[in-house]
C-alpha cells in the first residue's frame, strides 16, 4: 500500500495529473455506496474546479493506493486553532476491510498533531448515515446543520483520530 501526501511528498502538478482522476471516480461510487447519486460532467467540472482550489489554499491529501488503484483519501485543512477534515472517502471495495479507514486515520492523526489546534471538525452529507453515526458515536456534536449536510465538532483534546473507527 502506498502513501501519498499533498504537499509534503509530491508536487502540486504531479498530484494533478497522476491522482484527480482517481480521486474523482473514488468520490463518485464512495457517495454511490452510501446514497444514491448522479454526477453529471457539470459536476465533475466543479468538483476539478473546486480540487485545484483547494491544492491553491493548502489543503491537504492523503491518497491510499494499491496497485494503482485508489483505496480511499482524506482531505484536511488547518485554519486558526481548528482541523476542519473536508473529505473522508474510501472506495466501496475497501469500506469493510478493516486497513484503509484505520490506516488513513492513523497517518491523518499523525499529521494533524504536529499542527496546534483546539478542535477537529468534520463534514459530512446529511444522507450518510453511516458517517453520521459514527460521528456522533465517539465524541463530535453537531455544530451546524446545513442545506446538503451537517458540520461537527469535538475537542482536540478529547479525541484521538485511529479511536474512531
Amino acid at each position: 500500500m502506498n502513501i501519498i501526501k499533498y504537499p509534503e511528498n509530491i508536487n502540486k502538478t504531479d498530484f494533478i495529473n497522476i491522482y484527480s482522476m482517481g480521486l474523482l471516480e473514488c468520490i463518485k461510487v464512495g457517495m454511490q455506496s452510501s446514497y444514491v447519486t448522479v454526477l453529471t460532467p457539470e459536476s465533475d467540472e466543479s468538483w476539478y474546479k473546486h480540487f485545484k482550489l483547494n491544492l491553491n489554499n493548502g489543503v491537504r491529501y492523503i491518497v491510499l493506493e494499491d496497485e494503482c488503484r485508489i483505496r480511499g483519501y482524506l482531505v484536511w485543512h488547518d485554519h486558526d486553532d481548528e482541523v476542519h477534515i473536508y473529505d473522508l472517502i474510501i472506495h466501496p471495495d475497501f469500506q469493510n476491510d478493516g486497513v484503509t479507514l484505520r490506516h488513513l486515520l492513523e497517518i491523518a492523526a499523525s499529521d494533524i498533531k504536529k499542527v496546534e489546534c483546539s478542535k477537529l471538525i468534520a463534514y459530512t452529507n446529511f444522507k450518510n448515515d453511516r458517517m453520521n453515526r459514527l460521528l456522533l458515536r465517539h465524541g463530535f456534536s453537531i455544530r451546524q446543520k446545513r442545506a446538503r449536510g451537517t458540520v461537527y465538532a469535538v475537542s482536540y483534546t478529547h479525541l484521538t483520530l485511529p479511536t474512531i473507527i
